[in-house]
C-alpha cells in the first residue's frame, strides 16, 4: 500500500458462495507480515471492513492506513469469485 495516500476505499465486488465472508486486515510489521490483524471502517475502531454475502456489493473507506493489507476470506464454496479494489489517494 502506499502510506503517503492517507484515503483509501475498498470496492468487493462478484460473487459470494455459501457463507462468505471477507475481511480486509493489515500490518505495520517490516517483510512478511506475521501478525495481520482487522482494520475497521470509519464507523468506529470496533467495526470492522467486513463484506458479506448480503451487503457483497458495496464500498467502505479504511479507517487506519496500515502499509500492509491482505483480503482474508472465509467461508464460500466453489462459485466464490470476488474482486477487491484499493484506490488510494492524497
Amino acid at each position: 500500500m502506499l502510506p503517503s495516500l492517507p484515503d483509501k476505499t475498498v470496492h468487493v465486488y462478484g460473487t459470494f458462495g455459501a457463507a462468505a465472508t471477507l475481511t480486509l486486515e493489515g500490518s505495520n510489521e517490516p517483510g512478511t507480515p506475521a501478525n495481520q490483524v482487522p482494520v475497521n471502517d470509519t464507523r468506529g475502531e470496533s467495526n470492522a471492513l467486513t463484506f458479506l454475502t448480503a451487503g457483497g456489493n458495496d464500498i467502505k473507506q479504511m479507517l487506519e492506513k496500515p502499509p500492509k493489507v491482505r483480503p482474508n476470506l472465509t467461508g464460500g464454496d466453489e462459485t466464490t469469485a470476488l474482486t477487491v479494489l484499493i484506490v488510494c489517494k492524497g
